[in-house]
């Protein structure tokens, strides 16, 4: 939950389009969700999706950057369980712009830089590679399909330790928000995915794989599964558990995808747009990540995850990045070349 507002500009926030760009429509995310580099991934770049961002001249990090991850650090400890900061707290799936066999040749020649960024979708030069963490390392994923299963899904809060202890009114609202995911009928195998700030992995803004579970006074553990009973639900009736169908990849995938929309989305009667918090203060007022929980719920039942009759047909890479690759050209043909970059992120890692 770790963002703001802020006016929208030139610039471009994020390094990459990966696991944290992550994470099904024209208005642009990640997956935060956003956050891999493999020989076969891509033609146009060497750099990791885990590659450093936020850094200076000479690649290490600017006064004004070092300065907003002190006053990140300070509020996090004020606010939330230590220890966050030692883990790999990715979420284990993810994607990144790749350049098709296609590509190759204009690569080349230097002609491919020279193409609109419509042009290259229209010639068919863009891919989308998979990648999964294995052992902190990220892989291709290898295999295209995965069977789909029955989940109950919901949204889960971590109150801040500034409320802890308070209503439930007060904690709900003053919390950070994630989506629970469990097979149905387990009580204890829950995992919990959310927006955060990180900036070790490529992006600031990333879909988180860890929920923290308080201890005594403000200490605490960070989990990836935990039991029904070491985290909250929200009481809003609007976000009930309900039962969806589809393969953990699938999830994890499909967040990352929305994630790379909600961030990218405009926001506000001034034109804003959702940027990721480069290490400032956790923005209490906005409440970024609860609005991101609410978005996947809403977006996946928009989807009809809820229908049965989705464990019918496994779940598909290749019509995934089908699907992205349509909706990626929409947005490219309803942007101005000119306008690019001021409209917010269509490629992440586009330079």
């Amino acid at each position: 939950m770790d963002f703001f507002r802020r006016k929208a500009s030139n610039s471009n926030p994020y390094s990459n389009f990966s696991s944290s760009s992550s994470s099904s429509s024209s208005s642009s995310s990640s997956s935060s969700s956003s956050s891999s580099s493999s020989s076969s991934s891509s033609s146009s770049s060497s750099s990791s999706p885990s590659a450093a961002a936020g850094a200076g001249a000479g690649g290490s990090p600017s006064l004004g950057s070092r300065i907003l991850q002190n006053v990140h650090v300070s509020a996090e400890k004020a606010i939330t369980i230590p220890g966050r900061g030692r883990l790999d707290v990715r979420a284990p799936y993810m994607f990144q712009r790749a350049i098709s066999s296609l590509g190759k040749p204009h690569i080349k020649t230097g002609q491919f830089s020279k193409l609109s960024n419509l042009q290259k979708f229209q010639k068919g030069y863009h891919a989308i590679s998979f990648y999964q963490i294995v052992n902190g390392r990220e892989q291709h994923m290898s295999t295209d399909q995965y069977e789909r299963r029955a989940w109950e899904v919901g949204i889960a809060y971590n109150e801040f330790n500034i409320v802890r202890g308070s209503s439930s009114l007060i904690s709900e609202k003053i919390a950070h928000w994630g989506v629970y995911v469990r097979p149905q009928g387990s009580q204890n195998n829950n995992r919990i995915y959310g927006m955060n700030w990180e900036g070790r992995y490529g992006s600031p803004l990333i879909l988180e794989d860890v929920w923290g579970v308080p201890g005594q006074g403000k200490n605490g553990t960070w989990k990836r599964q935990l039991a029904d009973n070491e985290f909250q639900k929200i009481t809003d009736p609007n976000f009930r558990q309900v039962i969806m169908y589809f393969s953990l990849e699938e999830f994890v995938l499909e967040a990352q995808w929305i994630l790379r929309q909600f961030t990218g989305q405009s926001i506000g009667e001034l034109g804003e747009i959702l940027c990721p918090n480069p290490g400032a203060a956790y923005s209490l007022g906005f409440a970024n990540c609860q609005d991101f929980a609410k978005l996947v719920m809403n977006r996946l039942k928009e989807y009809n995850w809820t229908d049965s009759r989705r464990l019918s047909q496994p779940f598909s890479l290749s019509l995934l990045e089908k699907r992205m690759l349509y909706e990626l050209q929409k947005e490219a043909e309803r942007r101005p070349e000119r306008n690019y970059r001021g409209a917010g992120p269509l490629l992440t890692d586009e330079k």
